[in-house]
């Protein structure tokens, strides 16, 4: 079976993906098929007959994997929970060279044949935050006032303030459920990413970020703006964190830290109507202080 080469790139990272078998485009992986420059990580899918034998310490266990650490670093072991709980996959790292190695067994091919299932392996939470970058469990938003993020758990009318945006307010909807954030030089942007969840929005874009919205559902529309420490734990809650990992955690935390000094957070109770985008639409024209907060 031959090769198949892939860059994908967002948020300016590009990485290439060699796999030892075809492999299928994801309809949300498309518009990231392309590369803007340098290559910046080297990621290989190998078929084995047998996993690489890991010693090391267990020190995080979910329901997809465990992480296995040991003198030369840190590994991902995958388990497949419908064959006795055996391990199926692992993935490890080598930081030094940019470059990373999944090992599969041969009869969970399906699982690495398409770029969605594939890149799911990688753990890009890791990657992203060693290049500064942060993923928000949000939908993003580029509007005439900036760019805007509504978060919070699943449910909680990300989605549907999003699409009221679009339908009232001429908003374009650049992702629905994780964008990257970054800081740049004149502030800090949000980027699309091809994880989108159920939204379908899953733009190759970016917009600098106005605000950050925290919801709560209500049957009026009133906001706050949070201080620095309670919108740290705001959206903290709603990023991926890899808890057993002492320097992944400082570094997230540093980097929200800086982020909630200089971006507005608000706990916004809304509406499902357009009630909720004229609120907000108010508050961004006339400037909070005017608008009644």
């Amino acid at each position: 079976m031959r090769n198949r080469k892939l860059e994908i790139t967002f948020s300016d990272i590009t990485f290439e993906m060699l796999f030892d078998g075809e492999v299928r485009i994801t309809d949300s992986f498309l518009p990231f098929v392309h590369n803007r420059g340098e290559v910046t990580y080297q990621c290989m899918f190998q078929c084995v007959e047998q996993l690489p034998e890991l010693k090391g310490q267990i020190v995080e266990q979910n329901i997809e994997y465990q992480i296995i650490q040991d003198e030369s670093g840190e590994y991902r072991q995958f388990i497949d929970h419908f064959n006795g709980d055996r391990p199926y996959s692992v993935t490890s790292y080598d930081w030094e060279n940019r470059r990373l190695y999944v090992f599969y067994l041969p009869d969970v091919r399906q699982r690495f044949s398409d770029t969605r299932l594939a890149f799911f392996h990688l753990g890009w939470e890791k990657i992203l935050l060693r290049e500064g970058r942060m993923l928000l469990h949000a939908s993003c938003i580029d509007t005439p006032y900036g760019g805007l993020l509504f978060s919070g758990p699943s449910g909680m009318g990300k989605s549907t303030q999003a699409d009221l945006w679009c339908r009232y307010a001429k908003a374009v909807q650049i992702n629905g459920d994780r964008p990257v954030l970054r800081k740049e030089c004149d502030g800090w942007s949000a980027w699309g990413s091809p994880y989108a969840g159920s939204s379908g929005y899953h733009i190759d874009q970016s917009c600098r970020i106005r605000a950050v919205f925290a919801l709560e559902q209500s049957r009026e529309n009133r906001a706050e703006r949070l201080g620095s420490s309670e919108a740290f734990g705001a959206l903290y809650r709603e990023m991926i964190v890899n808890s057993w990992d002492a320097a992944y955690v400082s570094d997230l935390s540093a980097l929200l830290s800086e982020f909630v000094k200089e971006v507005p957070v608000y706990r916004l109770w809304c509406t499902a109507d357009e009630h909720a985008v004229d609120y907000v639409r108010k508050m961004l024209e006339e400037g909070e202080e005017d608008a009644g907060f």
